[in-house]
């Protein structure tokens, strides 16, 4: 992500942070825990095993760790982010969590993850750099990371309405970049209105 982006980005969620503390708006989500875990239900039915290891990327308060963990899974975990702050926030929630500050485009992650996931980075409109050319680079990244398979998920522009600082991705386009990769691909559409999910499995 341009460095100017990434300044607007960490700007926006400090914002949310202080207004809201320890709360999914602050990462940009409605719907409460509710609607959280249902977006978690789906990039985990990918096929996450319980032993199984997990890079989340922009994991904000690595609260996918925590719905992992609910549900029995007992392997290595890495949530990385590029703002500090939710990271901080993360570390009280979850203790001894592995968390790091990094950029897979920029930063070595050091290990392959059997799964690599990501939930709402790729909502926010940049302002400096092309949102399809940014999501490509990541998700190129992400998948040669990745042993067994990448989840993403996105706003759809299968609506009515769109807000002026969100994107919203057409699923045409995503597909047409995990294709690229040579990923099997599966398109989830079944759990939310205006959002969906994509896996990249290998």
């Amino acid at each position: 992500m341009n460095d100017k982006d990434i300044s607007k980005y960490i700007e926006r969620y400090n914002g949310r942070l202080d207004m809201f503390g320890y709360d999914p708006r602050t990462l940009g989500w409605g719907g409460g825990k509710e609607r959280q875990y249902l977006r978690f239900k789906i990039l985990s039915e990918i096929g996450i095993g319980l032993n199984d290891s997990v890079l989340d990327i922009g994991c904000g308060f690595a609260d996918f760790y925590g719905y992992l963990q609910e549900n029995g899974w007992t392997g290595q975990y890495l949530g990385v982010d590029i703002n500090p702050n939710l990271l901080e926030t993360a570390r009280n929630q979850y203790p001894g969590v592995r968390l790091e500050v990094l950029d897979i485009l920029n930063d070595p992650v050091g290990n392959n993850y059997d799964w690599v996931v990501e939930s709402g980075i790729f909502n926010a409109k940049l302002e400096y750099e092309g949102n399809l050319d940014y999501i490509e680079k990541m998700i190129k990244k992400m998948y040669e990371i990745a042993i067994k398979g990448v989840a993403c998920d996105f706003m759809s522009s299968y609506t009515d309405y769109q807000h002026a600082e969100a994107f919203h991705a057409d699923p045409a386009d995503i597909i047409r970049i995990s294709k690229n990769l040579g990923a099997k691909i599966i398109v989830r559409m079944d759990y939310l209105p205006y959002e969906y999910a994509v896996y990249c499995k290998k």
